[in-house]
């Protein structure tokens, strides 16, 4: 992997808090007064470091091509889960999940590939966001398309063969 000159340590450091802040983030949480979400047990906060560390290396690329890094989802307690309409068995609830805003066709295939060269080989695809998880108890490599909330883009749609073969390499 050959990273930018742009990328030193410290960058490598802020990514890594910003990424591990964001997966525990909810405003959801927040307004509903979920305080359990805000203080997640250590099983979960180390599934959401196993995330992290993978996702940091995503989000170090992203920066470096010019693009933002946002985790709209993260870590959810099961209240929040439930609230937000996720499912029941959702890799979210055990820390190991992030939904990441995309903003153009450009910047989508970029965060796929990105989160392919590091390792994911579970992909969602959103309205606006990429979904990424490393739950091993779930079915990979798998990738799938959202249809009712948060309808997949047909644009985005026409990748999902692609992306699903290359997940199985």
């Amino acid at each position: 992997m050959q990273l930018s000159q742009q990328i030193t340590l410290a960058n490598f450091t802020d990514v890594t808090t910003d990424v591990m802040q964001q997966l525990g983030e909810s405003p959801t949480a927040l307004k509903l007064k979920y305080k359990e979400q805000f203080n997640p047990p250590p099983n979960i906060v180390a599934n959401m470091q196993k995330l992290s560390s993978k996702l940091d290396m995503v989000a170090m690329k992203m920066k470096a091509a010019g693009y933002g890094f946002d985790i709209t989802s993260g870590y959810r307690c099961e209240r929040l889960n439930t609230a937000v309409g996720g499912k029941k068995n959702s890799a979210h609830v055990r820390g190991l999940a992030a939904d990441i805003r995309f903003t153009s066709q450009q910047h989508t295939k970029d965060l796929i590939n990105a989160l392919i060269a590091a390792g994911f080989k579970r992909i969602g695809l959103g309205s606006s966001f990429i979904h990424a998880d490393v739950d091993s108890t779930l079915p990979h490599p798998a990738c799938w398309l959202y249809s009712t909330k948060f309808k997949t883009p047909e644009w985005l749609a026409a990748w999902e063969k692609d992306i699903e073969g290359q997940l199985k390499n």
